[in-house]
């Protein structure tokens, strides 16, 4: 399996609850850079996750925002290998694909997310 090395950047000012919506999700295309996904979602992500091969000099990104279908709002996922859009979708989307480097990524994002949220409430029970 393929392991990764993860260095976590949350960022604090996407948790400021940006959104996109299916329309953007339509546009959106393999192999596409950072920055021309970016002029699509048109917000920043609610979290970003970088993750570095062990056996591999390639450097991985996840971008993870609020999907806003119709005023219900879901976690949305996109993915990038090397500054190129190599997947996107929702949290279990990576989960059931069949390359085992997806299905890592996404269980590592859905664990550090719940790290940080967990981190967050402990923080907000202090006055």
């Amino acid at each position: 399996m393929f392991h990764l090395l993860i260095a976590i950047l949350i960022s604090a000012a996407g948790c400021t609850g940006a959104r996109f919506t299916s329309s953007d999700i339509s546009q959106l295309r393999k192999g596409m850079s950072i920055s021309e996904t970016r002029i699509i979602t048109k917000t920043t992500p609610i979290y970003t996750l970088s993750f570095t091969g062990v056996n591999a000099p390639d450097t991985y990104e996840i971008q993870v925002y609020k999907l806003d279908s119709g005023g219900y709002l879901a976690n949305y996922m996109l993915a990038y290998r090397n500054d190129e859009l190599l997947y996107w979708g929702y949290p279990y989307e990576f989960a059931r694909d069949k390359d085992p480097l997806l299905n890592e990524m996404g269980e590592k994002v859905i664990q550090q997310i719940m790290q940080y949220k967990a981190a967050q409430k402990q923080i907000n029970q202090f006055p």
